[in-house]
């Protein structure tokens, strides 16, 4: 009888996902680089961050989970403080 992997499709698609969360992560990083970049950051930009999350199909997976936690520190009360956008370019050093 010829050999048949059966699990050889989901590895496939496992990879293939991987493959995916990779290219999300990436951009993401990339995002937040160019973010950080000018140790400026303006409100566009905290709506660039958080729309780009809600966009991603992978908002659970680190590093975007950490970002939309800091995010929704910021929206809580509906005032972007100093300290949170510190916070936010601090994180966004970590990851980018």
């Amino acid at each position: 009888f010829p050999s048949h992997d059966i699990g050889a499709p989901a590895k496939q698609t496992s990879k293939r996902i991987g493959l995916e969360v990779k290219q999300w992560i990436d951009q993401f990083r990339g995002l937040c680089k160019g973010v950080a970049a000018d140790r400026n950051i303006e409100a566009s930009e905290i709506v660039v961050l958080q729309n780009w999350i809600l966009e991603c199909p992978y908002p659970h997976i680190y590093p975007m989970s950490r970002i939309a936690e800091v995010l929704e520190t910021i929206f809580e009360d509906g005032f972007v403080s100093k300290e949170e956008i510190s916070s936010l370019l601090e994180e966004l050093d970590k990851i980018s």
